[in-house]
């Protein structure tokens, strides 16, 4: 990933009783990669949400990106320097978001106004350090 000039980021707080459970590299296209990260529910109880994914490249293939990633009835959506837009698409809450460096997109099964919460934390990627834990999100 660092090869391929993504500067991954990572959420800093997730829902009480969420981790990161998956991550992986994959190509986009030809010269575009991408680092995608899962965050699950690991205490689900009683039907609630649980689960949020990112993914993330370089500005230069944010296209290619978000050519994948459908909003509906799209918002702008300003968390920390990022900007982009956040929307609907049946049950799940997606978007997209850059900072002129990385461009990263998500979707989610949590409300639009608990994954802005969320993504307001976004910190540079660490494999050492883990998400702070967060009530009040609509999971936990």
């Amino acid at each position: 990933v660092a090869a391929a000039g993504i500067e991954a980021v990572e959420l800093g707080q997730v829902p009480s009783g969420w981790v990161l459970s998956q991550a992986w590299a994959f190509d986009l296209a030809p010269q575009c990669t991408a680092l995608s990260l899962g965050y699950v529910n690991a205490v689900t109880s009683g039907g609630a949400p649980g689960s949020l994914r990112l993914t993330m490249t370089t500005e230069a293939c944010a296209p290619v990106l978000n050519a994948v990633t459908v909003v509906s009835r799209p918002e702008p959506l300003a968390v920390g320097p990022f900007t982009g837009t956040i929307g609907e698409q049946g049950a799940s809450t997606t978007g997209w978001l850059s900072d002129g460096v990385t461009a990263v997109t998500f979707d989610t099964d949590l409300p639009a106004e608990d994954v802005t919460a969320l993504l307001s934390s976004l910190r540079p990627f660490d494999t050492r350090s883990e998400p702070d834990p967060v009530d009040g999100i609509t999971s936990s």
